[in-house]
């Protein structure tokens, strides 16, 4: 079952349904809108939306709860605090060998690394070390 059934594109994953501007908040608000509106027990007790603003909801923890989901989700969501940034600031430094000005091309097809403390083999097209400079 996917969690959004309204669309799916050619390739059978689930198209998006919002753009990039909405996200966490939107829902949240939804949420909240959601709450109030269809499970409040004091909205039973008044007929005055503002006799129920200033009696209940103004005590109303609700916006606490949002607060600390949206904390978490930036938490979470961080992609500086990611695995992923993580791999790519460890390895920032690694020049490919294909893209290597120390690469040496042989007649016979190999290739090597020119460098004294270079790969000390035969080099790969996905090979690569932290010494190498890019070709420009």
């Amino acid at each position: 079952m996917k969690a959004n059934q309204k669309e799916e594109n050619l390739n059978g994953c689930a198209a998006l349904t919002k753009t990039e501007s909405e996200g966490i908040d939107t829902d949240i608000e939804a949420l909240e809108s959601y709450i109030c509106d269809n499970i409040c027990q004091y909205r039973k007790k008044t007929d005055s939306q503002e006799a129920l603003e200033y009696y209940f909801c103004s005590s109303c923890e609700m916006s606490r709860y949002a607060s600390k989901i949206k904390a978490e989700y930036e938490k979470i969501n961080t992609f500086s605090k990611s695995a992923a940034y993580a791999l790519m600031e460890k390895y920032r430094n690694i020049v490919l060998c294909k893209d290597c000005i120390y690469r040496a091309h042989e007649k016979t097809g190999y290739d090597w690394c020119r460098l004294a403390k270079g790969l000390d083999e035969s080099l790969g097209e996905s090979e690569g070390c932290s010494r190498g400079k890019e070709k420009e």
